[in-house]
């Protein structure tokens, strides 16, 4: 999978998980247009690299922030449920990995901010 498009699909994703203004009929035109892309690209048969992490973050957003079955959702898609299952899989394993990443790199940053502090700032234990 590409990863400059799952990257951009989960910073999407974590900017509209929370977004009061999304409804259950905006979603896909509201990724698409993130995306840069149409709403057909998302809806449609089509399955470049470039379009289906889209795809599925908008099959998430239905799922976790409407409460959507996969089979409605799938509906939307023209797709049975269990590639929206697929697809909705695919994203969260990426986002746990890329959470995952974040806080290790923020554990490495607080380990090397320490190590930077002056020697004489540090409390010595006996």
């Amino acid at each position: 999978m590409g990863t400059s498009h799952f990257t951009r699909a989960i910073e999407i994703t974590d900017r509209l998980m929370d977004e009061p203004s999304l409804t259950e009929d905006s979603v896909i035109d509201v990724v698409a247009g993130m995306a840069n892309l149409r709403a057909e690209d998302l809806t449609g048969r089509a399955r470049p690299e470039r379009i289906f992490p889209y795809r599925f973050v908008a099959q998430l957003l239905l799922r976790e922030r409407f409460d959507l079955s996969y089979e409605e959702i799938g509906i939307k898609f023209d797709r049975d449920r269990t590639s929206v299952m697929n697809g909705i899989e695919q994203l969260t394993d990426q986002i746990a990995l890329v959470h995952k990443e974040r806080v290790e790199m923020t554990k490495i940053s607080h380990v090397r901010s320490v190590k930077d502090l002056p020697q004489n700032n540090l409390v010595k234990f006996k």
